[in-house]
């Protein structure tokens, strides 16, 4: 009896670290870190790179990196419903012109002010913001 008890219990206690261990490996991983997309046209030619870095202190940073230059946005996110949404506003954006012979004002490409982007992940390395899906870069 006592033996049937003693393998009852590392059986209960097997289980119990395998639902643990699926309940972990279930969580959503977390955004924190440097995410990049390519851009394409049609013909298949990069156009533009995203870059994304999500810090632990809640702040944004994405860069659109195309031929003609570079713009930043900054702003800041939380994760809400158990990482299943991503809430973000952007706040600011660089440059707000270029200059060669004349100077021109760099219309900002996102809105800003945007809230709430639905993310999921695909795996703990890739990253999609509606239609639009990032690699993990660090």
């Amino acid at each position: 009896m006592r033996k049937a008890l003693v393998a009852l219990a590392a059986n209960v206690a097997g289980a119990a670290c395998l639902l643990f261990a699926g309940v972990a490996a279930a969580q959503t991983p977390s955004v924190v870190g440097l995410w990049s997309m390519t851009v394409h046209d049609q013909q298949g030619q990069v156009i533009s790179v995203v870059w994304d870095q999500f810090s632990a202190d809640g702040h944004v940073t994405v860069r659109f990196v195309t031929a003609a230059g570079t713009v930043q946005y900054t702003g800041v996110y939380q994760m809400l419903s158990g990482g299943a949404v991503l809430q973000a506003r952007i706040d600011d954006y660089e440059p707000k012109q270029t200059c060669t012979l004349v100077c021109t004002p760099v219309t900002p490409t996102m809105p800003i002010g945007q809230v709430g982007d639905p993310v999921s992940f695909q795996g703990p390395n890739v990253l999609c913001l509606g239609a639009d899906c990032y690699t993990r870069q660090q």
